[in-house]
């Protein structure tokens, strides 16, 4: 990194200016780069939030942006620490001519912090986004895994970091077992996150069967429900003359379609069971369905927690 004497400081951008630690002051767009290894975005914004952001900036500004000195020897321009999203609006403001500054240019609040370290700097902007809902989930899986290879940090101080549960930073991490096309996917919420995590297990090539298959039954890859991948991917291992896989079920009417499907009568005698012999699996299970779906059955009973009906029916499975 470039050290400070080697950056270019607003003050020298705009003599006029008059800048102290935690003061703001304003400077064009154009004068800040935005360009940076510690952008903890794996993404720039999509064009959604940035017009969003444009939107809000029409109204003005509320909060400045960061600045620090320049990491770059090419471009000594100050570089944004936090605010890429502002930056990004007010830059295509400048282009429209809808700024107040020289010739319609945007003047972006900023706040000059010459001292930051990349470190510090990298974990505001990545809380700041967090914060702000301004990270995808692919962004921030990311962010994690710099977190963890980059800072030595452990997914459990990167959870308390960023006020996430561990077991969110663990499905995060899960998405960087997907294809590029896949991320790049739930990135612009063409996917659902957690229908992408469905198939994270999977080989790269098997990951763009599923999407082949997602296309095919009118999908495309988008808007894509996880029980909509699931699906697919059972279809994947079936043509691939695998056994499907049998997923655990996460909710009661998916735990009621797993039931029906593998102790209906038919499905029971397709087994191999006798007709005579169905009759009391499928009254048991019948029961139970009707039990965890909170039916009332014959004398009072206390209310089961759902973990239990899906520990049995995964233990019957063999999963």
């Amino acid at each position: 990194m470039t050290t400070a004497t080697q950056t270019a400081t607003p003050a020298q951008i705009n003599p006029a200016l008059v800048v102290k630690e935690g003061k703001t002051f304003f400077l064009k767009s154009s004068d800040i780069q935005a360009t940076s290894e510690y952008n903890p975005r794996r993404f720039p914004p999509s064009a959604k939030k940035v017009q969003t952001m444009y939107d809000s900036l029409m109204e003005g500004q509320i909060q400045p942006i960061g600045l620090r000195p320049s990491g770059n020897d090419k471009d000594l321009r100050p570089q944004v620490s936090f605010g890429y999203t502002r930056h990004a609006a007010a830059q295509k403001m400048s282009e429209d001519g809808v700024g107040d500054g020289p010739e319609g240019a945007f003047l972006l609040e900023c706040m000059w912090d010459e001292k930051i370290s990349d470190v510090d700097a990298f974990m505001r902007a990545g809380r700041e986004n967090n914060d702000r809902n301004e990270m995808t989930r692919v962004d921030r899986a990311y962010f994690i895994k710099r977190c963890i290879d980059e800072f030595g940090m452990s997914q459990k101080e990167v959870a308390k970091s960023l006020f996430l549960s561990p077991a969110t930073v663990t499905q995060d991490l899960k998405l960087l077992k997907l294809v590029p096309k896949i991320q790049r996917m739930v990135h612009d919420n063409k996917m659902a996150a957690d229908a992408a995590i469905e198939i994270s297990d999977k080989t790269p090539e098997e990951q763009e069967e599923i999407l082949v298959l997602l296309k095919e039954k009118g999908k495309g890859g988008e808007g894509g429900s996880r029980a909509d991948t699931q699906e697919a991917s059972g279809e994947q291992e079936a043509q691939a003359g695998k056994e499907p896989s049998k997923a655990k079920p996460k909710t009661m009417k998916v735990f009621t379609k797993n039931v029906r499907q593998h102790y209906s009568k038919d499905a029971l005698i397709a087994d191999g069971w006798q007709e005579e012999d169905t009759e009391p699996i499928v009254a048991f299970w019948d029961a139970v369905v009707s039990y965890g779906a909170g039916t009332p059955l014959k004398g009072r009973r206390k209310a089961t927690e759902f973990k239990d009906l899906m520990n049995l029916f995964n233990k019957m499975q063999g999963v």
